[in-house]
């Protein structure tokens, strides 16, 4: 029997099989949501109302600056997005407004990039502010996510690797659930405009990204951001394959990007010259 003819039930007793010592249970994304999602969240929002208690001897190290792209023009779907960022459970963190001058040397706030009709989860920023003071050399954050549904169901998570840039090359949906410190993001954004682009999330990932060390790249594990179900949306396009070629051009590496028409970017590297010998 080939593994096309099995049953995914089949293939997943074959590999707890294989590689772990127990069987895990095989559940859909709806139980596990109740299994494991709403229990960690309750107790989270248990610590919070009484760490709020005592909010003197936990004043906020963290600010988050919320940045709303992509179409704006469909007010419900803003809104929502919006309520997402009100419904926060509190932290140890602060909202600055949409005014709010950022600069070049704040290292002590984070951008929080959303996209308009997306949701985050209402425990994301207190558990990034977790991560962000835990790890005071951090540079940019990322978290899992899923689709929400127009009527607000949940599915398709996307639980995401470690770091790894090779990945982010060839698929620009790597990540929708990006934070990144804000010196960072403004010398980004100031490296993008030299090329006359206009700064879009994948752009500025790749720039942000490529200022850190590896180990200043965090994942937190979790599901943290409901991106819009959008059916038929491409995973690459034109744009995003001329967005990565001119990043790797800026970098002074001179490979071919092009959109794959099953989605992803293929990248074809230049031999080096001399070649080496095989």
């Amino acid at each position: 029997e080939s593994l096309k003819e099995q049953s995914f039930a089949q293939q997943w007793r074959d590999y707890n099989r294989l590689l772990s010592r127990q069987n895990f249970a095989l559940v859909g994304y709806d139980e596990w949501i109740e299994r494991v999602e709403v229990p960690a969240l309750e107790e989270q929002a248990q610590r919070s109302r009484l760490a709020s208690t005592d909010v003197a001897t936990n004043p906020a190290s963290v600010n988050f600056a919320i940045w709303l792209w992509g179409q704006r023009n469909h007010e419900e779907q803003c809104q929502g997005s919006i309520d997402s960022v009100s419904n926060q459970i509190p932290g140890p963190f602060k909202i600055l407004p949409p005014e709010q001058q950022l600069l070049s040397e704040d290292q002590h706030t984070w951008i929080v990039f959303l996209q308009a009709g997306d949701q985050l989860a209402p425990q994301a920023l207190a558990r990034c502010s977790a991560v962000i003071q835990a790890h005071p050399d951090a540079g940019a954050l990322y978290a899992d996510e899923d689709k929400i549904s127009p009527l607000g169901r949940r599915h398709s998570p996307q639980f995401k690797p470690a770091w790894n840039p090779d990945l982010l090359y060839s698929d620009p949906h790597y990540s929708h659930c990006w934070l990144i410190r804000a010196d960072l993001c403004i010398k980004a954004c100031e490296a993008i405009s030299t090329d006359g682009e206009s700064p879009e999330l994948y752009g500025i990932a790749l720039e942000a990204t490529s200022l850190c060390e590896g180990d200043q790249i965090l994942h937190l594990p979790e599901v943290l951001y409901h991106r819009l179900d959008q059916p038929g949306e491409p995973r690459s396009s034109a744009q995003t394959a001329k967005s990565l070629q001119q990043f790797l051009a800026r970098h002074g590496h001179y490979a071919q990007v092009s959109h794959h028409r099953t989605g992803g970017h293929l990248i074809h590297w230049p031999l080096p010259d001399p070649p080496p010998l095989v």
